[in-house]
């Protein structure tokens, strides 16, 4: 079994997961990016923590933004979380 399969089929869908998850969604319940509360989606943005992440190891996202972060490169991310981070501390 592949990494990726063990991922999606054995680890996104063990309880562990799936209660992580609702605290992720009830802690942030929109889109981190662009504050749509439809179709979000938990983004981990590491895979060092798993079985013990924190709300700092992923991200909410709605699925258009869950999908362009995905095909970014990892330092883009990073820039683009920070520049929001800085407007909602200008609003």
């Amino acid at each position: 079994m592949s990494w990726q399969a063990w991922y999606q089929d054995i680890y996104l869908q063990s309880q562990h997961w799936l209660s992580f998850r609702a605290h992720a969604l009830s802690r942030r319940p929109f889109c981190q990016l662009c504050h749509s509360p439809y179709s979000l989606q938990v983004h981990h943005r590491n895979y060092r923590h798993l079985w013990r992440e924190t709300l700092d190891d992923v991200s909410v996202l709605c699925d258009r933004c869950h999908d362009r972060v995905s095909a970014a490169p990892p330092w883009l991310w990073r820039l683009a979380e920070k520049f929001v981070r800085w407007l909602l501390t200008r609003a």
